[in-house]
């Protein structure tokens, strides 16, 4: 059975909006017309199953840092913030808005289909705005450890956190309190009449709150693997190593987070970029090629916890204490109760 396929106009669309027919103001391209190569139900079951183990490795994390002793620290709270934002964004966003796409998406639902477009901005800004405060935590830890100390309070830790969730809550409303108002009975996910302000919008907000927060993580990054290595051609022989392993380590750790987010969201965002100012021009394999692309870009906080995890050093150990001790469990049931030990019979 074959369907014709409807590609829109790429200046109407949101970067976290659905690309499909439903959407407004859209027009037919013969070139693109024919069965599609990724079937929407297909995409409804992988956006489900990205939802489903979203929502467990962040339930998961959330509550290993809340039991696990060591992990109560006052820097942790940023990555206890993000563990609540992967739970948020699978629930509210990814498994409403992409999984049920064919129910969210008509009349019906006006109100929430007109509201996914603005989660999509918040949550694409409140997981960037947290990855950069996390760098900057660790950043200022390392290279100004006194002021760190003297100033990395509760009180400190909790405004900055308060203001990573607050202010992409005001960058997101903004549409529907100035150039696209709800309409009842309505999805209304760009104003069609007011193109100037959308694309205003847009590059302003991704320009400001996604690629200035990248360039300030690289900086932080570059700036402690430098001071890394200079330490260690200038403790090369003194009793220091410690200090100089934690900081190599602490540039390590911060690396590999901030390339798995550059490598799973920049080339969505170059790509829709692309799209948008016209360089690209879509057709089948463009708007397949846009799906992987923002599936990977949307995983990241499916990904997050398992990565934190791993590099965590106290997480880590807990984690394989607690497979130890599930082992040996098993083999002394094993033993006592089949009489076998080290897999033969007693």
């Amino acid at each position: 059975m074959t369907s014709t396929k409807t590609v829109p106009n790429v200046t109407t669309l949101s970067i976290t909006q659905p690309w499909n027919a439903s959407n407004a103001n859209t027009s037919t391209s013969p070139s693109v017309v024919g069965s599609r190569s990724l079937d929407l139900n297909g995409q409804n079951i992988a956006w489900l199953v990205l939802a489903i183990f979203t929502l467990l490795t962040n339930c998961s994390f959330l509550f290993l840092i809340s039991y696990i002793k060591n992990l109560r620290k006052p820097s942790n709270s940023f990555i206890a913030s993000m563990a609540v934002l992967g739970i948020l964004w699978s629930a509210m966003y990814i498994f409403p808005r992409w999984a049920l796409s064919s129910i969210i998406n008509n009349s019906e639902n006006w109100f929430y289909c007109s509201l996914t477009a603005l989660l999509g901005i918040f949550f694409t800004i409140v997981i960037n705005l947290h990855l950069c405060l996390i760098s900057l935590d660790k950043y200022i830890a390392i290279i100004f450890p006194f002021f760190y100390l003297k100033h990395a309070t509760n009180y400190a830790i909790t405004i900055s956190i308060g203001v990573v969730w607050v202010l992409p809550l005001s960058i997101a409303i903004i549409p529907p309190l100035t150039f696209r108002k709800f309409s009842s009975g309505a999805c209304v996910l760009v104003n069609s009449n007011n193109l100037a302000a959308e694309e205003s919008y847009f590059i302003a907000v991704f320009s400001i709150l996604f690629f200035v927060p990248i360039i300030c993580m690289v900086f932080a990054y570059s700036h402690i693997f430098l001071i890394a290595n200079k330490q260690l051609k200038v403790l090369a022989d003194q009793d220091n190593s410690q200090r100089r392993f934690l900081n190599i380590k602490a540039a390590k750790y911060l690396s590999i987070i901030v390339g798995v987010f550059l490598i799973a969201w920049l080339p969505y965002v170059i790509f829709f970029f692309a799209l948008y100012v016209g360089a690209v021009r879509p057709n089948l394999e463009i708007i397949d090629a846009l799906f992987v692309l923002r599936f990977l870009a949307f995983s990241y906080p499916c990904i997050n916890p398992v990565m934190y995890g791993l590099l965590q050093s106290d997480l880590r150990k807990y984690i394989n204490k607690q497979m130890f001790f599930r082992n040996n469990r098993i083999e002394m049931l094993s033993t006592s109760q089949f009489g076998f030990s080290n897999g033969r019979p007693k």
